[in-house]
């Protein structure tokens, strides 16, 4: 029993013992749960905590996009007011200002959060609590290149460290009260700092656009794509010298240009007829290879993959594209015709219905058209709120005391449009009859068809036609017999085609003779010419040639008419002349006042060594006092005597065209030939420069015009900037661009135009050298240079050749000019003193266009790539979240995060035309 007892009692502590261990082993598998549960809870506190603090640091860092739209809808959401851009500013008027000066730009707007005090800069970097932002960091997620920018602090020292872009904190309180000052006071812990955050934002119009700009034809013809589009079309934006910044230059960068064009619209005739895929970032060109990867690494900050400006005047009004033709007019989301206030469209609105070639105005142009475009011209030619120039106006620059002499100017320019558009008359080697007619003062313009205006108030513009240039009779010793001697000039730089005058009809009024050809007493007369009255003169003939009808290029024809005279009592000793030559309509008349008046020589003077009249500028003979006594007796069949070219100009303002060498110039003479000939295969016009060829020089009875002067695209010879200069007018107009639909949101979003180039390109506050100083000074010129490159620039020491192109280093060089508004010789601050009001302001930089007439060649070949506003911005903003310490005199960041937004400014054309800033996209910048 003993044994058993034991037994009992040694299993019953064993059951005991064996629960000790179970209670122990459950203990500790419960501590071990408990344990492990508060540490995952503390694991999830922790993280949880983290999520809070970084979604916290993103509505900071939203806080700074907020701000950037609210200033874009303040200071560029009013019709009524006018504004510039630029990276990291906008440039509007004064805030308080109204009427007109609400027109000129004067104050800059920060569109960042602020440039650090030197003192604070002297902390960027350093573990003070209150150091400046960095905007421009290297991360993780790309971390062989910085946010921004990898352009060095010495541009030449590769080894040089990446500039800094520091910014100054906004913080955020407890209240959610903002504190700008750079060191906020931490002492009220009743509301504490809680966050704060940086902004700046960039404008993406400064920067090349990868999906539209491509390169130039000549001289990067030599790769194996060409540009089949016109020279001023935006993809003339040669991207190729961004590739030669960072050391890829000759045929490799040409075929890197092709190769991101080709990646858009890889079918030739790679017009965009085709397109593959537009890039939805600049990232996406590092995939075209290695030499890409480097090129967007290094050059980032110079391109972009969408940009737009809103393509409106400095009146804040859509441009006036110059063409006649409907379908290349702007319309609005509706696809309605833009109209202004008057219901006036904004095109040279001209042509009836039906019209198929504008070169007969009888049957093509509508009167009540043309009298509203002229009117709508002429608004704005009387304008005094010219911004650059407040006060002044074309009318009295040009026309003072005559009011309806601008009409003369606004029908040179319907009528070199007309002749760019117009095959003409192909009969007639493809002449394009002027718009003639009167415009009475208060009145309205009345287009002439079967009359032919005379007096002071009679208009006749330039086109493609010959010219009378030279008059003169010759009477016999009787008086029975008169010779009337007509010159008439076909210029070269006209660009006609052969023509046989056996189809025109002579028009002579002469105060000496009455007798009609059908023997009636009247004046005037009119009757075709015969074969046999024409002798040809051409500079490649050296002798005349009588019995030929055909009128070359550049040729002369003199036409002798014979009649039978009135006899006088009296030889006179002077006659009143006045011819036109027409075919369905006048042709030329001249002069379009009263008649000329010619010395008639004493009897005996063979018919040879005649006097006679003629002109200076073939362009100029609208009024009497315009025709003058040629030196040398006669100059029939040569050129006159008194074209005054290659002398020193009168010294009246507005000047007259020069060269480089400051005498007069015929570099502006000029109409284009029939749409589809060399010169002019597009058939259209292709820049506002192109109105550098308008004439401001022609006069009828109003008074003797000014010869070789036309709208000038160069320094001026005002003393000051406060007359209004001729390229301040070229900023109303724009150019007809073709676009196929499938490119059109790229090229032409909400009415705007993608791939120009901002002016305005300087970053502030960070490419300012007087606020950052020249050691770390951020520069975005390679974007103007590739403007340049490639671009016609007739100036001594800076071409290939006459009629060449800049090279990389003038294009560079100009571009810099540019950048730092460096002024030619005679150039002129107008408007805004720190930066560009209007695209045509480039022209009073150096290097542009001050080498004489010659030098508005490359005012023809950017002036429709310029802009000096932009549409799309992008934001790059930083959030932290605080703490204060209990002591409250440190802080520590407990979030971050990066982001970059991209918005878009646009007219709202289908809502009223409300401006809209809306968010376009958004990315994370992981740290």
């Amino acid at each position: 029993m003993k044994n058993l007892s034991s037994q009992l009692s040694i299993h019953q502590r064993s059951q005991k013992g064996m629960a000790l261990v179970m209670t122990v082993i459950i203990l500790a598998l419960v501590t071990i749960m408990v344990l492990g549960y508060a540490d995952l809870i503390r694991n999830e506190t922790v993280s949880s905590s983290s999520h809070v603090e970084r979604t916290r640091a993103q509505v900071f860092a939203e806080m700074g996009v907020d701000m950037v739209i609210g200033t874009l809808r303040e200071h560029s959401g009013n019709s009524d007011r006018v504004w510039a851009s630029q990276p990291g500013a906008l440039i509007v008027p004064d805030p308080m200002a109204a009427g007109s000066n609400a027109l000129r730009l004067s104050t800059q707007v920060p569109l960042h959060s602020g440039l650090p005090s030197s003192s604070m800069l002297s902390k960027l970097n350093t573990n003070d609590p209150f150091a400046p932002a960095n905007l421009n960091i290297s991360t993780l997620n790309d971390p062989d290149t910085h946010i921004v920018t990898d352009q060095r602090i010495d541009p030449d020292n590769p080894e040089s460290d990446v500039v800094s872009l520091p910014l100054r904190w906004i913080y955020v309180r407890k209240d959610g009260s903002l504190d700008d000052d750079e060191e906020p006071d931490m002492s009220n812990a009743a509301n504490p700092l809680v966050g704060r955050f940086a902004w700046w934002v960039d404008d993406e119009s400064s920067k090349v656009n990868i999906n539209t700009a491509w390169k130039r034809n000549p001289p990067s013809g030599g790769s194996a794509m060409t540009n089949p589009f016109s020279p001023s079309h935006v993809s003339n934006v040669n991207i190729s010298n961004v590739f030669t910044s960072v050391g890829i230059g000759g045929t490799r960068a040409l075929e890197m240009a092709d190769q991101i064009h080709a990646h858009v619209t890889p079918d030739a005739p790679y017009n965009y007829s085709s397109v593959a895929r537009f890039f939805n970032s600049i990232r996406e060109m590092r995939e075209l290879g290695d030499d890409f990867r480097t090129v967007v690494n290094a050059t980032k900050f110079e391109l972009t993959h969408y940009n737009h400006d809103p393509d409106t005047t400095f009146f804040n009004e859509p441009r006036i594209v110059l063409t006649t033709k409907e379908e290349l007019a702007p319309r609005d989301a509706d696809g309605e015709l833009l109209r202004d206030a008057k219901g006036r469209p904004y095109f040279l609105d001209i042509k009836r219905t039906n019209a198929t070639d504008m070169w007969l105005p009888s049957t093509q142009v509508d009167p009540e058209k043309l009298a509203d475009t002229i009117d709508m011209l002429n608004d704005y030619l009387k304008r005094t709120d010219w911004p650059m120039a407040p006060g002044s106006s074309f009318q009295d620059k040009y026309y003072a005391g005559k009011a309806n002499r601008l009409t003369q100017l606004s029908l040179n320019i319907i009528n070199y449009v007309r002749s760019k558009e117009s095959k003409g008359d192909t009969t007639t080697g493809g002449v394009v009859i002027p718009i003639r007619g009167t415009h009475p003062a208060g009145g309205r313009f009345n287009l002439a068809i079967d009359t032919t205006p005379t007096g002071n108030d009679a208009y006749l513009g330039i086109s493609r036609t010959p010219r009378i240039t030279e008059m003169g009779l010759w009477v016999s010793m009787d008086q029975s017999q008169g010779r009337y001697k007509l010159e008439i000039h076909s210029p070269k730089e006209f660009n006609l085609g052969i023509i046989d005058l056996r189809r025109l009809n002579l028009y002579l009024s002469s105060s000496y003779n009455s007798i009609r050809p059908d023997g009636t007493i009247g004046t005037p007369w009119e009757r075709a010419i015969t074969i046999s009255e024409v002798v040809m003169h051409h500079p490649d003939a050296p002798q005349p040639m009588p019995g030929n009808p055909f009128l070359a290029p550049g040729g002369y024809a003199v036409i002798t008419r014979i009649e039978t005279l009135e006899k006088k009592n009296t030889r006179p000793t002077s006659v009143n002349l006045r011819f036109a030559i027409a075919r369905n309509q006048r042709w030329d008349i001249t002069p379009l006042g009263g008649a000329a008046s010619c010395a008639l020589d004493p009897a005996g003077v063979a018919e040879g060594s005649i006097s006679s009249i003629e002109i200076d500028d073939p362009r100029v003979s609208a009024h009497a006092n315009d025709w003058k006594p040629s030196k040398s007796g006669n100059t029939f069949g040569l050129i006159n005597s008194n074209i005054s070219l290659g002398t020193v100009p009168t010294n009246i303002r507005p000047q007259q065209d020069t060269d480089a060498g400051g005498t007069l110039s015929d570099a502006s003479y000029y109409m284009p030939p029939v749409p589809g000939s060399e010169g002019n295969e597009s058939g259209l016009v292709e820049s506002p420069g192109e109105l550098g060829y308008i004439h401001t020089g022609m006069e009828s009875g109003a008074g003797a015009g000014v010869p070789w002067r036309t709208l000038r695209l160069q320094p001026n010879n005002y003393p000051n900037a406060t007359v209004v200069p001729d390229w301040a007018f070229m900023d109303l107009f724009t150019v007809p661009i073709s676009v196929p639909d499938r490119a059109m949101a790229i090229f032409g979003p909400h009415n705007g135009t993608a791939g120009r180039i901002n002016l305005n390109s300087q970053a502030q506050p960070f490419g300012n050298p007087t606020l950052m100083g020249a050691a770390n000074t951020l520069e975005r010129r390679q974007s103007i240079a590739a403007l340049l490159l490639g671009v016609q620039k007739n100036r001594a020491g800076e071409i290939i050749s006459s009629g060449g192109a800049t090279t990389i280093g003038s294009a560079e060089n100009i571009a810099q000019n540019i950048y730092f508004q460096v002024l030619a010789d005679n150039g002129k601050r107008y408007g805004y003193m720190s930066g560009y009001d209007s695209p045509g302001e480039v022209v009073e930089i150096k290097g542009v266009a001050d080498g004489g007439e010659e030098s508005e060649a490359v005012v023809r070949g950017i002036a429709n790539l310029l802009s000096t506003r932009g549409g799309v911005y992008t934001v790059f903003s930083i959030g932290q979240t605080l703490q204060q310490t209990r002591s409250g005199d440190d802080l520590v960041i407990t979030g971050e995060y990066r982001q970059q937004t991209m918005l878009e400014r646009y007219n709202d054309t289908a809502n009223s035309n409300q401006i809209t800033v809306r968010r376009l996209s958004y990315t994370p910048i992981t740290p």
